[in-house]
């Protein structure tokens, strides 16, 4: 057997088989096609167009078989089968269908198909389900059976159709011969019954990769070659650019096989859904090449994923390009480091907490679209334009520029205790890798929340729910009432003698921290946004209540030990804020962190996302 996968009807009924049958196991249902179903058949059929040049066929999607000795069983598509058979019947092509069928549901439904299918009968002339069991009943049969009520009924209702449409016939009867196609799926090295259990799961094993390249290897090579004279000729340009789509698709592929790729384009992608009524998947962890299906399914279509919707597709003109244009622009946002950011940041936030104006995320067809609008330049501008529209960048643009006075009381009334933060951080992120100048790349993971905590860069509390080192512990309390005492009014002063510490007494423990609670939120904006980042549960965790230098050589030792460090975090930690001092030096700046840190950053925040947003930088 050939790797060829479409088969005209002819073809099917005749040099397919090379001498074997079509058997319908005895663990299949018997038929049950209704009279909607078949009416509906035929009307596709009849309202469908062929087109001998640009070989434009009626695709009745797919049949699986599994091949025997003598025979091929037919694991799925039995209805459509046996409905093409009864068609056959009709239009009197006995020849061609006579005994190429076997129903082992029973034996009175092999009867029946000898009797009145597979040759010329009076059947037409039989008016009624009672009329032909009277008639059976006479000759000594019994067909009381619901799979040959339905071969009956399915008869009647073809009969019907034809004789309301007359002048049908000869037409209907090429189309269906030789211009309605049957995609044939043979699968090797899996057991008859696995196979059965999977297709009845909605598992195919002939996935909808593997049928959209038989559609376009077929139609598209074909119709870009066009008639020649020269038959010869013309056969070997066939062969040769279906090797070349061929090759092309592989490489498509291949592409698509990288697992940081498909991470990016999964914001887009989980948006396709499989027909609800299709047996075909679309597994993009098996074919890769089924995410560039799936974005094309939401660009140019509903993204429901359904083989009838491709089957249409790729009989219109241009749609290999159309296809290939697509996959082009996407490798091309892959690839440029501003886009790359942009667009999934922006898809991502763009519409974050801002229902007032109606700025929403953008789908991938209006990104699409927008693309094919704009140059890059301005295409960026269009982005940073989105996300500075959003409810959280809106608001920070607008404190750009604030006073002193203005920067702390903000910095006191504000938490960022919540999802904004890494909203925030992740533009953070992108603003200093974008900044480097170099190829580096957000991990598509991190553009959200990837197995990382919130944390405050100035401890909430000096005091850990478990004292290890108690020695320890009482020298982390003291720096902390240092800082917070140097911003009090003396009555309001937290004073602990050595001699009142005591680690051990619970009641003490917890006084000391609810007193310290009282008084922190008055001199340190602890949930500031200048205090915030984004830290990774293995970094932070192993923090616990340690002060500013600890935590800064344990994220430097992280990171050089290959943890991932968000890019703000390793600049906080690092004090990119702070600016120049002509002044003496000050020995203990990059040892302590106190709220003239914290409210420095949060202005140096500001202003650079203000900066990205609403100016056009080098990169773009």
């Amino acid at each position: 057997m050939n790797d060829q996968l479409l088969y005209t009807t002819k073809e099917l009924f005749d040099s397919y088989l090379q001498g074997k049958t079509y058997s319908i196991p005895a663990y299949q249902r018997g038929y049950k096609w209704d009279t909607k179903d078949i009416k509906r058949l035929l009307k596709d059929i009849h309202d469908f167009t062929p087109n001998e040049d640009l070989d434009l066929f009626y695709c009745l999607q797919n049949i699986t078989l599994v091949e025997k000795i003598d025979s091929f069983n037919v694991v799925d598509g039995q209805q459509r089968l046996t409905t093409l058979t009864v068609i056959l019947s009709f239009l009197e092509e006995f020849e061609l269908i006579n005994e190429k069928l076997q129903y082992n549901v029973r034996e009175e439904t092999e009867n029946f198909l000898r009797e009145f299918i597979f040759r010329k009968s009076d059947l037409k002339d039989i008016q009624t389900w009672e009329q032909l069991l009277e008639r059976s009943k006479i000759m000594g049969k019994d067909y009381d059976y619901q799979d040959v009520f339905y071969l009956f009924n399915a008869f009647k209702t073809i009969q019907a159709w034809f004789e309301a449409n007359p002048q049908s016939i000869q037409d209907m009867k090429d189309k269906i011969l030789n211009h309605l196609k049957v995609i044939v799926n043979l699968p090797r090295n899996i057991e008859e019954q696995e196979l059965f259990e999977n297709l009845n799961g909605k598992r195919v094993p002939l996935d909808g990769a593997d049928l959209i390249r038989a559609l376009i290897i077929t139609r598209v090579a074909k119709k870009e070659v066009g008639e020649l004279d020269d038959t010869t000729k013309q056969n070997v340009l066939i062969n040769e650019r279906r090797v070349k789509i061929g090759l092309m698709l592989d490489n498509i592929n291949l592409w698509w096989s990288d697992y940081n790729k498909q991470t990016y384009y999964r914001q887009f992608t989980k948006e396709a859904k499989a027909s609800s009524d299709s047996s075909v998947a679309f597994d993009s962890a098996t074919y890769p090449i089924n995410n560039l299906y799936k974005l094309y399914s939401l660009t140019y279509g509903n993204g429901i994923l359904d083989m009838d919707y491709f089957e249409k597709q790729v009989s219109e003109d241009g749609f290999l390009e159309k296809l290939q244009i697509l996959q082009r622009t996407i490798e091309n946002w892959y690839n440029d480091n501003v886009l790359y950011h942009l667009i999934l940041f922006t898809c991502m936030y763009a519409g974050y907490g801002n229902k007032a104006d109606n700025i929403r995320a953008l789908d991938f067809k209006e990104l699409y679209t927008k693309w094919k609008e704009y140059h890059r330049k301005d295409f960026i501008s269009f982005l940073k334009e989105r996300i500075s529209k959003s409810e959280v960048f809106d608001d920070l643009i607008k404190q750009n520029g604030q006073s002193d006075g203005e920067n702390e009381n903000t910095a006191f009334r504000e938490s960022w205790f919540d999802n904004r933060l890494v909203n925030v951080s992740t533009l953070l992120d992108i603003i200093s890798i974008l900044s480097s100048n170099n190829s580096t790349k957000l991990p598509a993971r991190y553009f959200k929340a990837y197995k990382e905590d919130l944390e405050h860069i100035f401890p909430q509390t000096p005091i850990g729910d478990r004292i290890k080192d108690k020695e320890k512990q009482t020298q982390i309390l003291k720096e902390y009432l240092e800082i917070i005492n140097q911003s009090l009014n003396d009555d309001e002063k937290i004073i602990v003698a050595d001699n009142d510490i005591d680690w051990d007494n619970s009641d003490w423990k917890e006084g000391i921290k609810s007193l310290i609670n009282d008084r922190i939120g008055r001199v340190i904006p602890i949930n500031s946004l200048g205090n915030m980042c984004v830290l990774h549960e293995s970094v932070n965790r192993g923090y616990g209540n340690d002060f500013f230098l600890e935590k800064r050589i344990d994220v430097m030792r992280k990171a050089q030990d290959g943890f991932f460090i968000r890019p703000h975090v390793y600049d906080a930690f690092n004090k990119i804020y702070l600016e120049r001092q002509d002044e003496a030096i000050n020995m203990t700046m990059m040892t302590r962190w106190d709220k003239t840190d914290i409210l420095a950053r949060r202005r140096y925040i500001i202003k650079r996302i203000s900066n990205f947003l609403n100016t056009s930088n080098e990169q773009a």
